[in-house]
């Protein structure tokens, strides 16, 4: 790309003409003496609204417009005069974005419930008894709106702007759920799952009238974050628009991330602990992507006085590495004699040792972009729009697939497994997309 940059370099000479149609046109003779001297051919002509003053005589019928000998007169832009303030030929630029961006939402399990205190201990907040509601998970998850931004720079290797390269940076908001449930407000509190031995449906209790008191916190982030490194080259110029071919690479990361915190107190010895004896579970399941690849795309800009519309569509293939963690701990603080003591167990609830690990993988994956932009100039190097981007990503890891309901019980508290290894890890590929509006602010020097 930069041999490239370096071949072209030559355009920014002022006696350079671009590659445009030159088709010579005669001078007419102003008098007899003239009709011996040599034919010379004329410059190129400009439209109406280009001041062709100083740049000698100008061809009609010229496919583009370029006045040669003026260094700073913009090439590939609006015409001077298009807008009531003409827009600057700069060579540096920068544009920030405001991002409201959805995402492609996941389906979770039930995660926590609820249910009546009258219901025994025994089948609180079991997902096959009639009085359980849910308090989180059990529907689609991280579909719905959030904020972010986009912040670009560029410079063109000259003020006609042909040959240029530019960066960008995106992201949106990552920490977007957070659940939290005690005691005080909510007398049952249960994680329900499905017992792997039985078959039947089946809870572990957070706090339970007379037997626990306790509190949940779940916090479920997603974020989404993306950099481009771009060479743009103008292939294409027409009066009132241009095509750019963009090459360069892209680089994506998404973080999807759920991590449940339990704290519980004995409040009977009927709970299998003391009283006051203080149980502590973890449960996290987290995957993160990093997309690594090629990317090539055109940028398309039509302008009609102060407005300019914009198309700009990319494709980059690569490869993406995923690495997934899932874990889980109990901790459980007995106090004998006014000595805490503690004891750490492997294994929450839905992550036990049978599907605990830090795991990593790769594989081939495309990503894709396309974006449409409405924009007014406001200023001589400030204009303003508002757009719509789609973002595509078709090979990632999200966590909710990873998440099995299915425990076997024997593993609970740090007991040895007996009968199917469950909770399993599976692994589950699927596409991830993410678009919505973006307003933007561009300033050039």
């Amino acid at each position: 790309m930069f041999a490239l940059a370096a071949t072209l370099a030559g355009y920014c000479r002022a006696d350079d003409a671009l590659p445009l149609a030159t088709t010579p046109v005669v001078v007419p003779a102003v008098d007899a003496r003239s009709q011996d001297e040599p034919v010379k051919q004329a410059g190129y002509q400009l439209p109406a609204a280009y001041n062709c003053g100083g740049c000698g005589s100008c061809a009609a019928g010229a496919e583009f417009s370029q006045c040669r000998p003026t260094p700073g007169l913009r090439r590939l832009g609006p015409h001077p005069g298009a807008c009531e303030v003409d827009w600057h030929a700069g060579r540096l630029w920068f544009k920030a974005e405001y991002l409201g961006w959805a995402t492609k939402g996941a389906d979770f399990p039930a995660l926590v419930t609820t249910g009546d205190a009258a219901t025994p201990a025994a089948d609180a907040g079991a997902l096959d008894q009639p009085d359980t509601l849910t308090l989180f998970g059990g529907d689609r998850l991280h579909d719905d709106m959030r904020p972010g931004g986009r912040f670009t720079l560029g410079l063109w290797h000259c003020p006609e702007q042909r040959v240029g390269i530019e960066a960008n940076l995106f992201g949106i908001d990552g920490r977007d759920i957070e659940f939290a449930a005690n005691s005080d407000d909510t007398p049952v509190i249960a994680r329900p799952y499905t017992d792997a031995v039985g078959g039947d449906e089946d809870s572990l209790l957070v706090a339970y009238p007379g037997l626990l008191s306790g509190s949940t916190r779940i916090d479920a982030d997603l974020e989404l974050l993306g950099a481009e490194v771009l060479l743009r080259q103008a292939i294409l110029w027409r009066e009132n628009g241009r095509v750019d071919i963009l090459a360069g690479y892209r680089h994506g990361y998404l973080k999807d991330q759920l991590l449940i915190r339990d704290a519980s107190t004995s409040l009977n010895a009927a709970s299998g602990y003391f009283p006051g004896t203080e149980v502590f579970r973890e449960d996290l399941f987290r995957t993160k992507n990093y997309f690594h690849g090629g990317e090539i795309g055109l940028a398309t800009r039509l302008w009609r006085g102060c407005w300019s519309l914009s198309l700009t569509t990319k494709a980059a293939y690569g490869a993406t590495h995923t690495r997934s963690t899932v874990s889980g701990d109990t901790t459980v603080v007995t106090d004998p004699g006014g000595v805490p003591v503690f004891t750490h167990n492997d294994g929450g609830l839905l992550g036990q040792p049978t599907n605990s690990a830090y795991r990593e993988f790769n594989d081939d994956s495309f990503s894709g972009e396309l974006g449409v932009n409405l924009e007014r100039q406001i200023g001589t190097h400030t204009r303003v729009g508002l757009g719509y981007t789609f973002f595509y990503w078709d090979s990632v890891v999200r966590l909710a697939p990873l998440i099995d309901t299915n425990v076997n019980p024997s593993q609970l508290g740090g007991g040895v497994l007996a009968g199917p290894a469950v909770p399993a890890f599976a692994l589950s590929r699927t596409d991830f997309w993410a678009q919505g509006l973006n307003a933007s602010f561009e300033y050039q020097w």
